[in-house]
């Protein structure tokens, strides 16, 4: 394959006899961008990392200590808690839209508790 060097004339001269077709392509592509824009705001999201107290269980297991935690993420995104604290944000918000906007996980560690929320505005997060 050989090397082409950039003949500048010969862009130039391109660019003047399809102007329109550039001006057309640039504009749909603004357009475009616009519509996604203002149809898929911004989506905002806020993370807590919650510490666990240590030796919970009494055997003080591995099992014990995941079983732990498991539980610990389902109360976090239980009704019980999410119903008080969407109402805080926003009291229209209902249970469903609260449970897919808010996750709880335990990363690599035992006694970490992660709270991720997701939302369409910096108040809702």
């Amino acid at each position: 394959m050989t090397e082409q060097l950039l003949d500048l004339r010969r862009a130039s001269l391109l660019l003047r006899r399809f102007w329109r077709t550039v001006a057309i392509g640039a504009a749909i592509g603004g357009l475009l961008a616009a519509g996604y824009a203002v149809r898929r705001p911004p989506t905002y999201t806020a993370t807590a990392l919650v510490l666990l107290p240590a030796g919970a269980s009494s055997s003080g297991s591995q099992a014990d200590t995941v079983s732990a935690i498991t539980t610990e993420a389902r109360i976090a995104t239980s009704a019980a808690v999410l119903i008080p604290a969407g109402r805080k944000v926003d009291r229209f918000l209902s249970l469903p839209t609260l449970q897919r906007r808010v996750k709880a996980n335990a990363p690599a560690t035992a006694s970490v508790l992660t709270i991720v929320a997701t939302g369409t505005s910096v108040k809702e997060t």
